[in-house]
């Protein structure tokens, strides 16, 4: 009896398919093949889409030469095997199945899951501007919070409403919620401020104070009262004064906001001399630094596998952007967004927080802006690989932040 020869797919190996593009990745070691070959093409296109049990059964007229270098290296990289044996049905191979809690699908024609706590547990942060006074004159105002998690200011001086903040905050439960941004203006100029403190020590979340430079004196704030204060420095607008607000406190995170590779150079020395302890440094689109992202910011296929991608990992990036998932901002005059680059969902006001996530997870293009759903990355095998779309991707127009990785 002639023995049959079969390929198999092994169940910790990712597929991507692309036209006549394929990626085999393994979820285990990283290691992955990519190509196109239309007979290889083919024969993932049967696993994939067919009850192939993820093995398939190889033809003579199918063997040939790339077909054979495929299945060695499918072999060396522990993607899959070829085998040889008496049985027509072979080895059964079980491929994980995607099961996303987030997953909306699972959740229409249910109209109970429209309020209350079955929502309310996909918001896992806020960001609140408490008021929109301040009297710096920044040349970043107006930009930077587009991109970033930043302070902003408007013409007309607004305090939020606390007593309908605290409502929209306190109506329902939100288990999931770990992180609240509290942002102004000059948040020290906002009236209720030890108020609103004592209201949200109620909650079990960590609260981040951020505040600009210039508004920071550590002489004149109870550095008890806040566990997190986030410090705001854009470099470009950088004075010798601001050395005064350096300090290595445990307590105190520095955030510097950079346009080129000089301002990077400068935040590095001012690291090194006070010897910060927390720090992020976040490169800003201003319209005239593209070489820089090009340079500093734009991804190669090396940056994307330089870790491991788990099946979760890949499975969350093709169904929601963690970027703006489960987070929600909202301004000093009530209105809440999903994404402040697009317009307001509801407000504080007539809206609670469960009727927005759930008009964010059913009608929303925010939470699931997925690079599938974009283009020209929607036509990428890496797609499930790369980092999610962000708002910088917004501020470039482009959301291909990377070398060409196809050519």
């Amino acid at each position: 009896m002639e023995k049959q020869e079969a390929l198999i797919i092994n169940p910790y190996t990712y597929i991507t398919l692309v036209g006549g593009n394929y990626l085999l990745y393994n979820t285990i070691n990283g290691e992955y093949i990519r190509g196109n070959n239309l007979n290889i093409s083919k024969i993932l296109k049967r696993l994939l889409f067919t009850n192939s049990q993820w093995m398939y059964h190889v033809p003579t007229e199918d063997k040939d030469t790339d077909l054979s270098n495929f299945i060695l290296e499918i072999k060396e990289k522990n993607i899959g095997d070829y085998i040889k044996n008496d049985n027509k049905q072979g080895a059964i191979q079980f491929y994980p199945i995607k099961n996303i809690q987030h997953d909306i699908k699972r959740y229409k024609g249910y109209s109970e899951y429209k309020s209350g706590d079955n929502v309310a547990k996909y918001i896992h942060e806020l960001s609140i501007y408490i008021n929109s006074q301040c009297t710096q004159k920044c040349q970043s105002c107006g930009q930077n919070y587009k991109q970033y998690t930043f302070c902003r200011k408007e013409k007309d001086n607004i305090n939020i409403d606390l007593k309908a903040l605290s409502s929209f905050i306190g109506r329902t439960a939100l288990p999931s919620l770990y992180r609240i941004n509290i942002l102004g203006g000059n948040i020290w100029n906002y009236p209720q401020l030890e108020k609103l403190q004592q209201e949200l020590s109620t909650l079990n979340v960590d609260i981040y104070y951020h505040t600009y430079i210039s508004n920071f004196n550590l002489k004149q704030i109870d550095l008890n009262s806040f566990k997190h204060i986030v410090v705001l420095v854009n470099i470009a607008e950088y004075k010798e004064t601001y050395n005064e607000a350096f300090h290595a406190i445990e307590n105190i995170e520095y955030n510097f906001f950079i346009t080129n590779e000089t301002e990077l150079n400068m935040v590095h020395s001012l690291i090194k001399k006070h010897q910060l302890i927390h720090y992020q440094i976040r490169p800003v689109y201003n319209k005239r630094n593209y070489e820089f992202f090009k340079e500093f910011v734009f991804i190669n296929e090396e940056d994307i596998f330089e870790r491991t991608h788990t099946f979760q990992d890949i499975f969350r990036n093709d169904t929601l952007n963690c970027n703006y998932f489960g987070k929600m901002t909202v301004f000093a005059n009530g209105d809440v967004f999903a994404d402040v680059n697009k317009k307001a969902i509801g407000d504080i006001y007539h809206n609670s927080i469960s009727e927005l996530i759930w008009k964010e997870l059913e009608t929303g293009q925010s939470w699931f802006r997925t690079r599938k759903r974009q283009k020209p990355c929607n036509k990428c095998i890496f797609r499930e690989f790369c980092p999610p779309t962000s708002n910088i991707e917004v501020a470039l127009r482009k959301n291909d932040l990377c070398y060409k990785l196809m050519e």
